[in-house]
């Protein structure tokens, strides 16, 4: 089933992540470990294509740059959205130099990223009609961020609640078999 497979993916990256002191940046940090890839974040304005975020892969990493306008709350929805891209295998736009050439020339020209940004690859994919990768990335940031919670809430749950009765009272609704 579609959805148990987003579920197993989510389940599969937060292997071993501390709950306790989680942090998305903290779980990019993870993340890049795994993957043997680093992981650029870059908050930008992106004003030349109607988007909040994207995923270019460079020759020595993987940048996601995001629209810095946002509410912090969108900002790291679209983060999480777009390491669902990553995760997933979806493919991109391919750069092949290194992302400090780049970094130089937007500090000369703050319009070098939203060229980028602009490349057909990217704007496809914003179709929506890409072979679902919109909504299984969609998908995998939803299931991330209630995965997250619930765990931090058993985790808090645990810490607190003393007898059975309080603790079965306390967990309804957090999936708790």
């Amino acid at each position: 089933d579609y959805m148990e497979s987003i579920q197993k993916v989510v389940n599969e990256v937060l292997e071993g992540v501390d709950i306790t002191s989680f942090s998305v940046y903290g779980f990019i940090q993870h993340l890049a470990l795994l993957r043997d890839r680093r992981i650029r974040i870059f908050y930008i304005e992106i004003t030349d294509v109607e988007t909040y975020g994207a995923y270019i892969r460079f020759r020595d990493c993987d940048c996601i740059f995001i629209d810095r306008r946002g509410a912090i709350i969108l900002q790291e929805h679209t983060l999480l959205h777009e390491l669902g891209h990553i995760v997933l295998g979806h493919p991109t736009l391919f750069v092949p130099r290194n992302i400090a050439t780049i970094e130089q020339s937007a500090l000369e020209s703050p319009r070098v990223f939203g060229g980028l940004l602009n490349n057909k690859l990217i704007l496809n994919r914003n179709d929506h009609n890409r072979n679902g990768q919109e909504e299984s990335a969609e998908e995998f940031a939803i299931r991330f961020q209630k995965t997250v919670v619930n765990r931090a809430k058993k985790l808090e749950l645990t810490a607190r609640v003393t007898t059975l009765p309080e603790w079965l009272s306390s967990a309804v609704g957090l999936g708790i078999d």
